[in-house]
């Protein structure tokens, strides 16, 4: 058809009267020409393209009276997401709703819109979506209809899949020693390494060189070793690390999992087109969940989803005029509840034990800015506090949920000046108190105690601030009638530090000075408020303190500082136990611990009968000294040995030397010393002559 088409165009321009014969078409033959039906004028049938319908289950149970009301429900809710056809023959305005011989409808509905596009909007928007208590949406295309009807009747189960041993993912905790585990990278090389008082041992296998492309990571739990590549993430573990899971993912640059490892978002900026740069992942399944578009630029705050506590719910803060907050359900991530919605809100987070979500609102017009705790799903207020010439807000939550700190910075009525205070609430008690601390100097640094009722904070001018430690007050110390209330224990004042880091354990505290600082450390024990050791790591960038609260690390990274770089692990105490220099280093990271299953009396007994335990386990120290040593003097001996034999192999490799010379020359080199002649001169010396120089 092009072909005839550029005939005639060439012909009619040939043509100055633009008029043509059959004859000018004769060379043409039927197969060029075609048949009518293929053609473009020949009409099309389109009936058997349904993909602009979709079916929307679990509507409600109405009688027919009722039709037009509900209808106009659904009309509304679809014309949100698409157009609807409303010349459609399916059904009056493009929805079909069938009805029953009692004229009570059959509870689903056929909508029909315009465009393909709408449909997959419309399926996306109403899927899910909740109409009331009792009554969630359902839809399907009718392209999924069409495969339920392809069903057959009678089911025939799938092969099981061949099991695939995994190894044992929790054979770090059996290690006799009760050692911890941690990973390194440096250059292209990532190690993991157990933590030995003595020296650090290697794991199992060798140190794998482009085991990541990006960086790697633990889960919370320690269970999974996450590494990232250009097409996605992987996980790894068991005792020599197999590959465990994978999800594709083209350039992954953020992960996060949630508490109880279930779950997994990872984030990227280089997918392309209309995909979803963030994606929810089952671990177990290895399935996308849910996936959202957040746009290409990397996130100013992340997570940009939390995770409540016990994993049954998901939030994230919509970036909106209207501050939404949509709640999802988990595993199905469907919405939990209606979006909470506060105009102008920020900083949504979950409580870490709580279905508890916090944020604040900023002044608007004559409205003061509000910190806000909701319930979720309920989305039941349990408590607010109204603020005044707020800048910022910052919150702090307690590893128990227990307690919330808001750190509120905010400017004078000037606007030239920042002050902070810090607003405390009680989460757990009745009615949710809130007691206020407040400073006026310029506020560096907060920090809970994780195991414990108390804080710290970095305050004052630098380089040299003041370091203030507050409890809220324990329960079984308080005298009958007492309130609990926040109390200063003690301030040190002018200390060359910029971040406090508490132990896992609680107690013990380590006062930091990084970077600019150039890498000083106290060691402060808070229960007796003494300094327990201080020392150096120079350039340090980075602590880490290890799951046992025993030992922590200072590193230099190399994504600040090129020389100097690796690591240096101290006791709890301020003792250097390990240094280990490595070019190119890049991250350190503690192995996880899992949840303690013993009881809080189970642990107490443990600090009771300390002095029963200690025996046994100085006992087994000095074994352990013992059985090192011998291990080093056996190296030693073997090292001996090696060199006498290779001294003894020298010493007969000379000797045949030796004869093969004597015989070549006739003579050997004894007798050549003693053949040799000695020629003796003597000299006098008639004069001698000094002469200076000139300079």
């Amino acid at each position: 058809q092009m072909c005839i088409r550029d005939r005639y165009q060439r012909r009619v321009r040939g043509d100055a009267r633009g008029t043509m014969s059959e004859d000018d078409f004769s060379d043409v033959s039927d197969e060029e020409v075609g048949t009518f039906e293929d053609s473009p004028f020949y009409p099309r049938d389109d009936t058997s393209n349904l993909d602009n319908i979709v079916i929307v289950e679990n509507l409600p149970v109405i009688p027919s009276a009722k039709k037009d009301k509900l209808l106009s429900v659904v009309a509304k809710l679809v014309k949100k997401a698409g157009a609807l056809n409303e010349d459609s023959a399916v059904g009056q305005g493009g929805i079909c709703m069938p009805f029953g011989a009692d004229e009570m409808s059959k509870g689903f509905a056929f909508v029909e819109l315009q465009t393909v596009h709408a449909a997959a909007a419309v399926y996306t928007q109403l899927d899910g979506h909740q109409l009331d208590k009792n009554h969630t949406f359902k839809c399907y295309s009718f392209r999924e209809y069409k495969q339920y009807l392809k069903t057959p009747e009678t089911y025939t189960p799938s092969p099981p899949e061949e099991y695939q041993d995994q190894g044992d993912v929790y054979s770090h905790l059996m290690d006799d020693l009760a050692r911890d585990q941690y990973v390194i990278r440096y250059g292209n090389t990532t190690e993991v390494i157990w933590n030995d008082r003595d020296k650090p041992i290697a794991n199992l296998h060798e140190p794998r060189p482009d085991w990541t492309e990006k960086f790697v990571t633990w889960s919370p739990k320690g269970t999974y070793l996450l590494t990232v590549f250009e097409r996605g993430v992987l996980l790894w573990g068991g005792d020599g690390f197999q590959r465990l899971q994978k999800f594709a993912h083209q350039g992954v640059s953020l992960v996060d999992f949630s508490p109880n490892e279930r779950y997994l978002i990872t984030w990227s900026g280089e997918v392309r087109g209309e995909d979803e740069q963030l994606l929810v992942w089952d671990v177990k399944t290895g399935e996308v969940l849910r996936g959202f578009s957040t746009g290409r630029q990397p996130p100013a705050l992340w997570p940009m989803m939390h995770w409540s506590g016990d994993e049954k719910y998901l939030i994230r803060q919509l970036e909106d005029d209207n501050g939404s907050i949509s709640c999802f359900d988990l595993p199905s991530m469907q919405p939990a509840c209606k979006r909470i919605k506060y105009p102008g809100a920020q900083g949504a987070c979950f409580s870490p034990t709580m279905p508890i979500a916090c944020f604040w609102i900023p002044e608007q017009n004559q409205t003061p800015a509000r910190v806000v705790l909701v319930e979720v799903p309920t989305r039941k207020e349990v408590r607010s506090k109204i603020l005044f010439n707020v800048a910022n807000c910052t919150f702090f939550w307690h590893p128990s949920g227990e307690y919330l700190c808001v750190q509120v910075d905010r400017h004078s009525k000037s606007k030239k000046t920042i002050y902070t205070s810090f607003e405390v609430f009680r989460v757990t008690k009745k009615d949710v108190p809130v007691e206020v601390l407040e400073f006026k100097d310029q506020v560096h640094g907060f920090a809970w105690e994780p195991m414990g009722h108390r804080f710290g904070v970095l305050h004052g001018e630098p380089p040299r601030v003041d370091v203030s430690f507050y409890t809220m007050g324990d329960e079984e110390q308080l005298k009958p009638g007492q309130a609990l209330q926040v109390d200063k224990l003690e301030t040190l004042s002018k200390k060359g530090v910029n971040e406090i880091r508490w132990s896992p354990k609680g107690r013990n505290v380590l006062l930091a000075g990084l970077r600019n600082l150039n890498g000083y450390f106290e060691w402060w024990n808070v229960d007796e408020m003494q300094m327990v050791a201080q020392d150096e790591h120079f350039m340090a960038t980075d602590i880490d303190w290890d799951p046992t609260g025993r030992f922590v690390v200072t590193s230099v990274g190399a994504w600040r500082h090129s020389h100097e770089n690796g690591y240096v692990v101290w006791s709890v105490l301020g003792k250097k136990i390990h240094t280990v220099q490595k070019q190119q280093f890049w991250q350190f990271m503690w192995r996880p611990r899992p949840i303690c299953l013993l009881s809080n009396e189970e642990e107490e007994s443990i600090s009771t009968d300390w002095k029963k335990w200690k025996a046994t386990f100085e006992a087994e120290d000095l074994k352990a000294k013992e059985s090192a040593s011998d291990e080093e003097r056996q190296v030693r001996i073997e090292l001996m040995a090696e060199w006498e034999s290779r001294v003894a192999n020298w010493k007969a490799a000379r000797k045949r030397q030796k004869e093969i010379r004597g015989e070549l020359r006739g003579y050997t080199t004894e007798e050549e010393e003693e053949s040799v002649d000695v020629t003796e001169h003597d000299f006098t010396v008639l004069d001698v002559k000094e002469e200076l120089l000139d300079a």
